[in-house]
């Protein structure tokens, strides 16, 4: 009846996506005020988990010695030197750590994007500790998007499947 109802009953991803308030200018220090006010009220206790920064985290170009998606020194604000630090941030605050990127090779905030680096990607965002990935379908575009999609989840899922969680939370 209905307890094995509800307890089968998983709800979808809820919380914040930076994009809506911040634009391309959040920062880590904006983003854990809101991961706080959202635990104040309520929010985080009704399951509103993720914190996920959006279009805007990343330099324009990647790193020239790894090529990694890079954030911005704006975005880490002095205060958190990589991306595992944000998730680490986060999670010590009882949130999922979310990350934004697209199918072309470049977001559609014209910043780095992950077209042809979606393993590196992939890798990265789960050594980082990443539990969500929006995946924006904008940027240059020179293959079908439903090509770029499955590079990048097939990158995804092989990238998680090593890590103790075994699997990403969601990927949009």
């Amino acid at each position: 009846g209905t307890a094995a109802t509800a307890a089968a009953f998983k709800p979808p991803p809820m919380g914040f996506s930076s994009w809506n308030k911040f634009g391309m200018g959040i920062t880590v220090p904006e983003l854990v005020e809101v991961a706080e006010a959202f635990a104040s009220r309520g929010l985080q206790a009704a399951g509103y988990l993720y914190m996920c920064s959006d279009d805007g985290w990343m330099e324009l170009n990647r790193s020239s010695d790894t090529d990694l998606q890079v954030p911005t020194a704006a975005y880490m604000n002095g205060t958190y030197t990589t991306l595992r630090s944000v998730c680490d941030a986060l999670h010590a605050r009882g949130f999922k750590c979310g990350i934004y990127t697209a199918a072309g090779t470049t977001t559609c905030g014209v910043r780095a994007g992950s077209l042809y680096n979606e393993r590196l990607d992939a890798a990265h965002y789960a050594a980082s500790g990443v539990d969500y990935i929006k995946y924006d379908g904008c940027g240059e575009a020179n293959l079908q998007h439903y090509a770029k999609d499955s590079a990048m989840y097939n990158a995804v899922r092989q990238a998680y499947a090593s890590t103790p969680k075994g699997a990403i939370d969601y990927f949009s």
